[in-house]
């Protein structure tokens, strides 16, 4: 079954600058670096980044929409090599905060911006 095949929740697509920290299944720091995010739900976004990954690595973010840095945790759950030396990067978000959850609920009701405008890649 593909990862398309297993989504729970609805996507909608949203670029936002990220940070994170990424941590292999020990624990262990192996990077810090940005991504960009390609679409998100209310259960994981798909990320776009230089650094590669692998499933079950845990991946703190911080996430940027609009005014605000939203602190995320994850698993990375799939990676799709991209030609150019990029990565997508399926991530399960887990222990997310009532507040976090509560803007990325308003962040996925919004109605898309104009094209180039905050929030659409």
């Amino acid at each position: 079954m593909s990862p398309r095949e297993r989504r729970r929740l609805p996507r909608v697509r949203r670029c936002h600058l990220t940070a994170f920290s990424l941590y292999d299944s020990n624990g262990y720091l192996k990077t810090q670096s940005l991504a960009r995010t390609l679409d998100i739900s209310m259960g994981g976004v798909l990320l776009e980044t230089v650094e590669p990954m692998s499933p079950g690595d845990r991946i703190v973010l911080d996430m940027q929409v609009g005014d605000r840095i939203l602190p995320l945790q994850g698993t990375v759950v799939h990676v799709d090599s991209l030609p150019n030396n990029h990565y997508r990067v399926g991530v399960c978000f887990q222990q997310v905060a009532a507040e976090v959850i509560a803007e990325i609920k308003r962040d996925l009701d919004a109605l898309p911006s104009p094209a180039g405008d905050n929030g659409v890649c």
